[in-house]
Order: C-alpha cells, then sequence, then structure tokens
C-alpha cells in the first residue's frame, strides 16, 4: 500500500511517515532494522517502549507523484494540534540537517577505525583525483618528499652495497614464533621483493628497526646463527 501513516508512542508522541509499501516499512519498525536509526527520536522511543507498545495507523492512501506532499500537509495538521512529534526533519522526504553540529571526538575517533584497511570505492578515487588535479603543490610537501625519498634510498643503496661486496651476509626469513623454520633465504634485500616483501620493511628488520615484516622475521645470516647459539638450540 502506498500511503501516510502515524506511530504514537505510549507518551501520545506522534511519528509521521510515508512508504511507497506501508506495511514492510512498519516490519521494519517492529524488527528494529538498524536503518531506522535515521530517525533517531522514534528509534529511542522503539527502544525504550517497545515497537509493539506503539500504535501503527494508516492515514491515508495517495499515489507516489503525491506522496511527500501529503505527507506534509499531515506533518504540518499534527504539529498545528500541538503534539509532541518524534519525527526529526521539518520538511518531509529530506534528510535532517546537520548544520551546525559536529561530531564528537568520540565519535571521529569511530569513524577512523572503521576505515582503517578499507579500500576506497573507485567513484570516491577518482572525485580525489579530480580534486586535485590542477591544483598547485605546496613547496615546502615536495621539498619534504624529496628528502625523505633521497633518504630512504641512500640508506637502501648502503645496505645493498655492503651484501654485493660481502660485507653483509644473506638474509634469513624465519618463523618469528618457530626460530628454527627457516621460511626464506635471500642473496639481497632487493630479492625479497619477488615475494612480495619490500626492500624497506626487510631493512627494517635486519637493523632491528623491527621485529617482524608481515609476519616473518628476518635477519642477516650471522645474527640468525647467533641467536640460535645463544638459546642451545
Amino acid at each position: 500500500m502506498i500511503g501516510i501513516y502515524k506511530i504514537v508512542s505510549p507518551t501520545k508522541r506522534v511519528y509521521i511517515g510515508s512508504s511507497l509499501n506501508v506495511e514492510s516499512r512498519w516490519r521494519r519498525y517492529k524488527g528494529l532494522w538498524s536503518d531506522v536509526k535515521q530517525q533517531q527520536k522514534l528509534w529511542n522511543s522503539l527502544n525504550k517502549y517497545g515497537a509493539q507498545a506503539h500504535v501503527y495507523e494508516v492515514l491515508e492512501e495517495t499515489t507516489e507523484d503525491l506522496l511527500h506532499l501529503r505527507e506534509q500537509w499531515w506533518l504540518d495538521y499534527y504539529k498545528s494540534k500541538g503534539y509532541k512529534m518524534l519525527n526529526i526533519a521539518e520538511v518531509t522526504g529530506k534528510p535532517p540537517s546537520w548544520e551546525g553540529k559536529k561530531h564528537s571526538d568520540v565519535t571521529k575517533y569511530k569513524q577512523r577505525l572503521a576505515k582503517i584497511g578499507k579500500p576506497r570505492p573507485k567513484n570516491t578515487k577518482e572525485k580525489i583525483s579530480k580534486s586535485l588535479t590542477g591544483r598547485p603543490k605546496d613547496p615546502s610537501a615536495i621539498a619534504k618528499m624529496k628528502s625523505t625519498k633521497s633518504e630512504r634510498n641512500s640508506w637502501q643503496q648502503g645496505v645493498q652495497t655492503k651484501i654485493d661486496n660481502g660485507q653483509i651476509q644473506r638474509v634469513i626469513g624465519y618463523n618469528p614464533v618457530d626460530i628454527l623454520k627457516i621460511l626464506y633465504a635471500f642473496t639481497t634485500i632487493s630479492e625479497g621483493c619477488n615475494f612480495g616483501f619490500s626492500r624497506v620493511g626487510i631493512g627494517h628488520c635486519v637493523t632491528r628497526r623491527q621485529t617482524t615484516h608481515r609476519g616473518v622475521a628476518f635477519l642477516f645470516e650471522q645474527d640468525y646463527i647467533d641467536i640460535i647459539k645463544n638459546k642451545n638450540i
């Protein structure tokens, strides 16, 4: 049924809504589906008193093209009669306004956590790319990126040169839980890239700046042997 409906709480507060399928919409309310949270006042009332404690009534059947117009008429009607409303939006068909409101620091933190590890949608990437196209870059940011890249390359080249000259042994990749279980043995750090590891990650491990890289512990061969000896394995 296409129509306008009202929901009355045990405290006589009124919610006016509309739907292309009123019965289906009511099932979502009574089942406390998560999308009902968009109407925060109604959601709170349903949770506090129970969905079955509310009265559900169809005000009128209408057509799709008149749906929002009639919903607005009923919303204005009940407000003019002095009823306390459970509706958030003043105008039907529009989401509640966030103008002038700010998320709390806790909410912002939760939002950041929820995004970690999730790839951005393709359309989001395209929007970001378009917004950055033609934008002048900050000279200080460019200089910082160049400096960081130069330092990283210099350090990597230094380690690689020592390996090539025989000053540094092979790189051993082993199970950090069972150190006797050798998983990889690389002649050079660059060789690890062929197995999905990064030169920086392996380099940080062999220089003891971090313990593992992608679940694998890496050490120079002599350091690995020393650990085995010290543990009397």
